[in-house]
């Protein structure tokens, strides 16, 4: 599990794979068998991407390939973006470029902070989208789709 906060997003996603019976391993640790990312804003090495056996989920808090890169929501408030949601995809070298995992679409509600958005609909978003990506790595369907586009937002 890597994390830049180890705020609520990195707890919320802590207690689900413990609660699937998963060992989590952190600091870094170059050898495992999948590296889960839910609130990550740094690249992962390439040592670390070849150290996972089934590679590396990263979260990121916008529909990819809109919104690329950092400060995504503030981006889509700024936008005034009426559709976001959240990205668990597949780490490569590029910054937010790699194959799609689980992504689920939401409304943004330009009332509600930021803050709260990411807090009250982000975080939760995150966690089902989570679940229902482990379940796939879990049966041996780990899901990968493309990303065409090149849109950043």
């Amino acid at each position: 599990m890597l994390s830049s906060y180890n705020g609520d997003a990195y707890n919320a996603a802590v207690s689900l794979l413990q609660g699937r019976g998963h060992v989590i391993y952190t600091p870094r640790h170059l050898y495992c068998d999948l590296i889960v990312c839910p609130d990550y804003d740094v690249l992962l090495t390439p040592a670390e991407l070849n150290g996972a056996i089934k590679g590396a989920l990263v979260f990121h808090p916008s529909p990819l390939p809109r919104m690329r890169g950092r400060n995504a929501i503030k981006r889509q408030y700024a936008a005034g973006d009426k559709v976001g949601g959240g990205t668990w995809f597949w780490a490569n070298e590029k910054v937010d470029a790699g194959d799609i995992c689980e992504q689920e679409i939401i409304l943004i509600d330009p009332a509600v902070r930021p803050r709260d958005y990411y807090n009250n609909r982000i975080i939760p978003l995150m966690i089902r989208t989570l679940e229902r990506a482990m379940a796939g790595i879990e049966a041996g369907n780990a899901r990968r789709v493309k990303v065409y586009g090149k849109t950043e937002g």
